[in-house]
């Protein structure tokens, strides 16, 4: 039993960061310091845009990773939909606004940057020392056991070591960054899978009761800037310092690109999604389901017959939050 394995000290949470961008709040929000300028890559309407993966995310947790203790969404002032999903996981959700992982850092918010948001997720008031962090765009297409994230007081990783880090991208700005706080050389670096990442709330804790300066740096950002650093890269790289990491051999998830989500290639799309059902994936990311649904209308579908398992329960799951969104409109 899954379940069985996860009592006391081997509680474990889910932490999901979301935002409605189509919010007229949050939009007017982010327009009236959008207007004072930064980085063209931190401004990019995808960074906000949201097609119900939530939903997708959590009906997964429910089915795939029953074990979870508690499920935290971090949010600014907003609410995701939650109609469809069971009583189980509905219970589990703990709804954390950004003014309370702000708390004493109140004058940077309003934020529209996620590497400052989770720079500050290990406030969340209740918070399991071992959590996974979860972007809306990830999802389990297959169960999964508490192993799979933490042995021991272990975190376990995916990815790999080395390569290389110059890629002209915010996203590799903020990985090396991260490394350089950390004197980490490029080739002891460990470049983690774009997938959902394990981490340990104390380890970080204690990172930043030496370096809270760091901390504070990195959440003065509205938007993404390259002087930043990803925390998620910090946290995997606290954990390799203190051997409280191990790394999985075997792969186990797959990442649709924006690459491939934008192509327009309709057969190159639907077959990258296809594979979200090989029994060797457990997890994915879809790094923009808006663009694949232009060339393959069909993929939320692809994406409900993966999580479900089958065709009938995928039909059950759309009609639920189909039926949900027309009533609660």
């Amino acid at each position: 039993n899954a379940a069985g394995t996860n009592d006391g000290m081997q509680e474990i949470d889910a932490v999901i960061t979301w935002v409605d961008g189509d919010c007229p709040k949050h939009k007017a929000k982010r327009a009236k310091f959008l207007a004072l300028g930064g980085h063209p890559e931190a401004a990019t309407p995808l960074r906000w845009e949201q097609n119900d993966e939530i939903g997708y995310l959590l009906r997964s947790l429910d089915l795939h990773a029953p074990w979870l203790r508690k499920v935290h969404i971090v949010t600014d002032e907003q609410e995701p939909p939650l109609g469809g999903l069971s009583r189980a996981i509905r219970d589990k959700i703990n709804l954390v606004d950004h003014r309370e992982i702000f708390r004493g850092y109140e004058e940077y918010l309003p934020t529209f940057n996620s590497v400052s948001i989770n720079s500050v997720i290990h406030r969340i008031e209740g918070l399991s020392d071992r959590f996974i962090l979860f972007n809306d765009d990830v999802i389990l297409v297959g169960p999964v056991l508490p192993e799979d994230f933490f042995i021991g007081d272990k975190m376990v990783l995916r990815g790999t070591f080395g390569g290389s880090m110059v890629e002209g991208i915010l996203y590799t700005h903020h990985r090396r960054n991260a490394a350089n706080i950390l004197g980490i050389s490029p080739e002891n670096f460990f470049r983690t899978a774009h997938v959902c990442i394990p981490m340990i709330r104390s380890l970080v804790e204690e990172f930043y009761a030496d370096n809270e300066p760091v901390l504070r740096a990195n959440i003065s950002h509205r938007f993404r800037d390259e002087r930043q650093y990803l925390p998620s890269a910090l946290s995997t790289h606290l954990a390799i310092l203190a051997d409280r990491a191990v790394v999985r051999e075997k792969k186990d998830w797959h990442f649709i690109t924006a690459v491939v989500c934008q192509s327009g290639d309709y057969d190159r799309i639907r077959k990258s999604f296809n594979r979200l059902r090989r029994r060797d994936v457990k997890i994915a990311c879809i790094n923009d389901l808006s663009s694949a649904k232009k060339t393959v209308p069909s993929v939320t579908w692809r994406i409900a017959r993966a999580v479900e398992g089958n065709e009938i329960g995928a039909v059950k799951y759309i009609l639920k939050r189909r039926v949900f969104r027309t009533v609660f409109a």
